[in-house]
């Protein structure tokens, strides 16, 4: 089924402030994700994320992993809900 998900997946390197992680899941209830952003392992984590949250309509993530990626925002919305489509926010460093 598919329905409204949101999830943060950060790199090995960051760490998360607790208030913050706990802001995440009382808000959107997403909780942080630490893991080599640059890895295949990642890749198959997301393309599991993105398989199960849209009911497998969608099987495998469109994120480009690379070595400088920080920070991912996932987000995914019911068809239903035209206004709001799937999103994937890339932070790369400065």
């Amino acid at each position: 089924m598919v329905h409204r998900a949101n999830g943060l997946v950060l790199d090995h390197g960051c760490t998360v402030n607790p208030r913050f992680a706990d802001a995440l899941a009382a808000t959107y209830d997403a909780s942080p994700t630490i893991t080599d952003l640059s890895s295949k392992k990642c890749k198959a984590v997301l393309d599991a994320w993105t398989n199960e949250h849209t009911g497998g309509l969608i099987p495998e993530s469109a994120v480009t992993l690379s070595f400088d990626l920080h920070l991912l925002w996932l987000r995914g919305t019911p068809a239903t809900e035209p206004s709001m489509d799937n999103a994937c926010i890339y932070i790369h460093p400065a």
